[in-house]
């Protein structure tokens, strides 16, 4: 009887391991799109960092690409330079750069991937947060401390895929010491 309890006990743990398993892996995890991230900080002490992201063409929508920083609604001036070049040539693409969250990038005749960089103050004031006092650690830069969240410095955009689909591979390059 034992015997038999410690078998059914066995089959009974792997039979849930294999559906653990088979549930927590995507069916199309092949499928999935990844999109080359590089977050460069080259300066500690300006408190800036550049990001460089490469979309490859199967994630880009035919006419044009909005990506939003919702952390501009709070701290408008956070975003320091855009731009985007398309294609093995680099060409450089028209961007609205415009006041609110969401820059424009038109992809017309773009030919390939895309690859955008931008300069950002991660430094920013939450929602939430009052002004009076010293700020967190929400995102910050500084020679003593970096506290970069990526949901907070990659942009949201509408892509041809769904956002399920793609996922930033995200590589940080930091200075010396």
């Amino acid at each position: 009887m034992k015997t038999r309890t410690r078998l059914g006990m066995l089959l009974l743990i792997v039979s849930l391991f294999a559906i653990a398993s088979y549930d927590g892996y995507p069916a199309h995890a092949d499928e999935i799109v990844r999109v080359p991230t590089v977050i460069n900080v080259t300066n500690p002490a300006s408190g800036l960092i550049t990001v460089e992201i490469s979309y490859p063409a199967a994630l880009l929508p035919d006419d044009s690409l909005n990506l939003s920083f919702y952390m501009l609604e709070d701290h408008p001036d956070a975003l320091k330079s855009f731009s985007a070049l398309a294609g093995e040539s680099q060409q450089e693409v028209l961007v609205e750069i415009g006041p609110g969250v969401t820059q424009r990038v038109h992809l017309t005749e773009h030919g390939g991937s895309l690859l955008v960089r931008y300069t950002l103050d991660p430094l920013y004031f939450p929602p939430q947060y009052s002004h009076d006092e010293p700020l967190n650690a929400a995102a910050r830069l500084t020679a003593e401390l970096g506290v970069l969240r990526t949901s907070d410095i990659l942009p949201d955009g509408a892509f041809a895929i769904a956002p399920s689909d793609f996922v930033y591979q995200t590589t940080f390059r930091l200075p010396e010491g």
